[in-house]
């Protein structure tokens, strides 16, 4: 979803998680970051990232549990290269 500096959700999206391999259940992923994106003004500054499971957040990966094909999925370099944000 996005927020703004108050922290009020502007708009949100959500999607079934795919059948497929990581790079599948990436694809759906930025396509959420490209639909929120779109619905901002244009004044977007940063990005988080939430997890249903263990974060490495030195390491910059996920391992949701929920989600086999993302187990140690570089989640912070792929949203950053995405959005040209921090994360």
């Amino acid at each position: 979803g996005l927020v703004d500096a108050a922290g009020v959700l502007v708009h949100r999206a959500q999607r079934p998680t795919p059948d497929g391999d990581a790079e599948t259940v990436w694809e759906t992923a930025a396509s959420l970051l490209a639909e929120v994106r779109a619905a901002s003004d244009g004044t977007v500054t940063a990005v988080g990232v939430a997890s249903a499971g263990p974060v490495d957040i030195p390491a910059g990966t996920v391992s949701p549990i929920n989600v086999a094909e993302w187990r140690r999925f570089p989640i912070v370099d792929r949203v950053a290269d995405a959005t040209g944000l921090p994360v």
